[in-house]
């Protein structure tokens, strides 16, 4: 629960990390190489002593094609079929140069460390068990056989990891990947962003801490951390803190707009 009123040492309306839940960058480090671990465990096991995939021959096939440099049509396929159109216009073609299995195994551990940090940023310690959960499951193209659509997932969540950075140029070269990867993959990407841009504009970390130091504490009054502008308005912050005793500081920090990433302001 968030505080509305002051608190003690002049600490301004504001969440606390404990309110947050906050995960350390260590802690979230130590996260993201256990859902990699436990993930290529369960993929191994799967592989020695699981069953054969059960779409697996599909893609084996059109691997086949592929270094048989049958791109375009293929007539032994029931009445004809067009190879890479139908499937995937790209993953057979690495898939080829280095085999389906170390492939999509390096696919399904990268899958659970961009889940694990794209919902650790978000969620805090409520995404540890989902995150890890996510781990055993995403070695499940171990088991089905879904290989370019494991390809296209992994895609699908490194482009949702760009954009909660802010690279969208790198979002969109990603996009494009998990398109050519898989449709269905691109398919359930477009699903995310249509139920992002609905519950809130963008991605984002927790809301920013702020606290200002008692007065006489020093030259200054007082320390304000921005973690990230979206939260309040460039140009009024220090006026909501106390509005109009910050109107002429606030002309010299703010000439022009603030830079878009996380800003560290100190008046």
């Amino acid at each position: 629960m968030v505080s509305s009123a002051a608190g003690r040492n002049g600490q301004v309306s504001a969440p606390t990390t404990s309110e947050l839940h906050l995960i350390g960058l260590a802690d979230r480090r130590r996260e993201l190489l256990l859902g990699g671990l436990v993930t290529a465990a369960v993929a191994g096991l799967l592989l020695a002593v699981g069953p054969a995939p059960g779409d697996a021959p599909a893609h084996l096939y059109r691997t086949l094609l592929v270094r048989d440099r049958t791109y375009v049509w293929d007539n032994f396929w029931y009445a004809g079929d067009f190879p890479l159109a139908s499937y995937s216009l790209l993953y057979y073609l690495p898939a080829a140069l280095f085999g389906n299995l170390p492939f999509v195994f390096a696919a399904a551990v990268v899958s659970t460390v961009l889940f694990a940090a794209i919902a650790l940023r978000e969620w805090g310690q409520a995404a540890l068990w989902p995150s890890r959960l996510f781990g055993v499951l995403a070695a499940a193209p171990m088991f089905t056989g879904l290989y370019s659509y494991s390809l296209g997932f992994t895609a699908m969540l490194a482009t949702l990891k760009a954009l909660q950075a802010g690279r969208r140029w790198l979002a969109a070269l990603l996009a494009l990947l998990t398109v050519g990867f898989s449709p269905l993959a691109f398919a359930f990407l477009c699903l995310v962003l249509a139920a992002g841009a609905v519950s809130r504009p963008r991605f984002s970390p927790p809301p920013p801490v702020i606290r200002r130091r008692p007065a006489g504490s020093g030259a200054r009054r007082g320390s304000i951390w921005l973690i990230q502008k979206r939260y309040y308005p460039r140009a009024a912050l220090l006026d909501e803190l106390q509005p109009g005793k910050y109107s002429g500081i606030r002309r010299r920090i703010f000439p022009r707009e603030p830079p878009q990433e996380i800003a560290s302001i100190i008046v």
